[in-house]
């Protein structure tokens, strides 16, 4: 515990993990968010469908972010998703 009144160097503070996690959590949650935006704005734009490639090129999204993102929109119906592996295309919802 610290007392009043005295000044420690930042290595004698110690982090919450919990609080870090939570932290990181959102900021992958906020860039997903922002992907699945990018991507229902673009389908919105460019009636489908699509396959992944030509989405991440066109919305100009980030690959790594692809993933959570199409899988935000998929659930919320806000994209219908037509096919399995490669053949997998993506067009605009009802969500």
């Amino acid at each position: 515990m610290h007392e009043p009144g005295v000044c420690y160097a930042q290595s004698d503070l110690t982090f919450d993990e919990q609080a870090r996690k939570i932290a990181e959590t959102r900021a992958v949650y906020e860039s997903a968010t922002a992907a699945a935006s990018q991507i229902r704005e673009w389908l919105a734009t460019h009636r489908g469908p699509y396959a992944k490639d030509e989405i991440i090129a066109g919305a100009g999204v980030d690959p790594d972010e692809w993933s959570s993102a199409i899988k935000e929109l998929v659930e919320s119906g806000a994209i219908v998703k037509q096919g399995v592996r490669r053949g997998t295309k993506y067009s605009l919802g009802q969500g």
